[in-house]
């Protein structure tokens, strides 16, 4: 779980946290 800034998986992967990707994208 780490605290990312604008991962580009979530311009893929539409997230409740676009810009603030606690791990989401990532895992």
């Amino acid at each position: 779980m780490r605290t990312v800034l604008c991962h580009p998986y979530h311009l893929v992967e539409p997230s409740p946290w676009p810009c603030l990707g606690a791990g989401g994208a990532f895992f």
